[in-house]
């Protein structure tokens, strides 16, 4: 978005606001006798008229500029949450397949185991039968051979031997089947559980998989969206630049009034607290290091005061720096030298004004290339912008100008 559209109606209502105040003078109170309002106080009100129609525009402002990036944040956020979330159901996933797996290894190992103990259990079965069948065959045998029959008694006791092994074994055989079909019994069961939260985890990685597509997506457009944004913005601060530098060149062939000399002491044109500083810094908006040709001042009071005593130069639109107003302060110590303060949100001075150090000159805004109300203040020396810092970090608040 362009700023020039946020504040389209700010000449308007600038202008409403000096019509009104010009009109105190014929109100019905003058007309009766009631002193006017003096001047200082007409200054206020229509300082006050700009802040107020300001501070309308200021936090639209700041967000528009802003959206696409933080659109992209909260994109990336959510991007962040699916890709987590997307690992975590498959990870589940994974261990219930593995879980239904081992569970059905489980019960194929117990089948079987099962179905050789029954085997097992019906061999020895079948040899317990045979061997009754000799022990019947041997007791026979001894009776009717009376003493003649020893040898048959000896076998039956052999084979009485083999019974009690037999029947110790067919015992085991079957309380190890019986242990096998408890198995079989519980591994049906868990083979069902595992099936079912097998089943409630595809489910899960089906909607974490379509999440994480939804926020690629989402992903995807909202860095669309930022990408477009930063190239407007960046085209803007190409064209910024560009004002920059012409003010630059503009000031370096201003026609000096050598009658006028400033102090060389100045006091701070804000009231606000110093939020950043002069040179590189990464922009906020733009998001790559650029050059900030001047410090920002916080709202303060509001007011913008002239740092010295000066002539107003230039008062002005710049898409750049929003509503300017330009002081030049003449030759100081040889050297001409000028302050700029930028983003206000209406013009309160014209050029050709006679300003005095520490006078309301005009109030904080955001207008320009900016992400919320604040005063850029420039100093330039022969057109050029220079440190601020060591002309304002001593010097006193405009109510101390005396």
């Amino acid at each position: 978005m362009t700023v020039r559209s946020s504040l389209a109606g700010v000449p308007a209502a600038l202008a409403a606001g000096v019509l009104g105040l010009g009109m105190l003078a014929g109100s019905p109170a003058a007309a009766a006798g009631t002193e006017p309002d003096e001047p200082e106080h007409n200054v206020e009100k229509l300082t006050e008229s700009i802040q107020n129609f300001a501070e309308e525009q200021l936090d639209a402002h700041a967000d528009a500029v802003s959206v696409a990036l933080e659109a992209l944040e909260s994109a990336k956020e959510q991007l962040d949450a699916a890709v987590l979330q997307e690992a975590a159901a498959r990870e589940a996933e994974e261990a219930a397949s593995a879980a239904a797996e081992q569970a059905s290894r489980a019960l194929d190992a117990t089948l079987l185991a099962e179905q050789e103990a029954s085997r097992t259990l019906a061999a020895l079965t079948a040899r317990v039968d045979r061997t009754r069948e000799r022990l019947g065959l041997a007791a026979r045998t001894a009776y009717q051979s009376g003493f003649g029959g020893w040898s048959a008694l000896r076998a039956g006791d052999d084979a009485m031997q083999e019974y009690v092994t037999q029947l110790a074994d067919l015992e085991s055989a079957q309380v190890r089947l019986r242990s096998l079909r408890e198995d079989h019994r519980y591994l049906v069961f868990q083979v069902a559980k595992t099936s079912q939260r097998l089943g409630v985890a595809e489910d899960d990685l089906r909607a974490a998989t379509q999440a994480l597509e939804d926020a690629q997506a989402t992903h995807a457009e909202a860095d669309s969206a930022a990408e477009v944004a930063r190239d407007e913005e960046y085209a803007q601060y190409q064209e910024f630049l560009a004002e920059s530098e012409a003010l630059e060149a503009w000031l370096a062939e201003y026609s000096i009034n050598d009658t006028l000399e400033g102090t060389g002491s100045f006091v701070r044109p804000g009231t606000g607290p110093v939020t950043s500083s002069f040179g590189p810094r990464m922009h906020p908006i733009l998001g790559y290091v650029k050059t900030h040709t001047g410090i920002d001042i916080g709202r303060g009071d509001g007011f913008i005061y002239a740092a010295d005593h000066g002539i107003v130069a230039d008062a002005r639109w710049n898409d750049g720096y929003g509503y300017m107003v330009v002081v030049d302060h003449g030759l100081i110590d040889g050297q001409q030298v000028s302050t700029l303060y930028a983003h206000q949100p209406g013009l309160s001075v014209d050029v050709g004004d006679k300003v005095a150090k520490g006078q309301p000159i005009g109030s904080v805004g955001s207008t320009g290339l900016s992400t919320g109300p604040h005063l850029h203040f420039e100093v330039r020396i022969g057109g050029r912008p220079v440190n601020p810092w060591p002309w304002i970090s001593n010097a006193p608040m405009p109510d101390e100008a005396g």
